[in-house]
């Protein structure tokens, strides 16, 4: 059985970038949901560090997450928005049963 790739990106951002990031992410996720291969896209801040954020993702396949990764507005995203950020961590998932 095929099973999906999940994505769980945590993006630690200047602290006068917080609305900015937020404003950016809104614009991504709202273009990252309409890719094919995309199962669920989510962006969350963190309850007690309000510069932490993070992106959960569900993908079909590799494929998927390596499209959206060199979509247009993925590129804008992190055009956009290098300066703001202070760390980020990617970790690719799959699901064990």
């Amino acid at each position: 059985m095929k099973k999906e790739l999940i994505v769980i990106a945590k993006v630690k951002v200047k602290e006068d970038q917080i609305d900015f990031i937020k404003k950016e992410a809104t614009n991504l996720i709202i273009e990252t949901r309409k890719e094919s291969g995309c199962i669920s896209y989510t962006f969350h801040q963190d309850n007690e560090n309000k510069n932490l954020f993070f992106f959960y993702e569900k993908w079909n396949d590799k494929k998927s997450l390596e499209n959206h990764l060199n979509s247009p507005h993925f590129l804008t995203f992190v055009r956009n928005t290098e300066s703001s950020i202070l760390d980020m961590c990617i970790n690719e998932l799959t699901v064990i049963d």
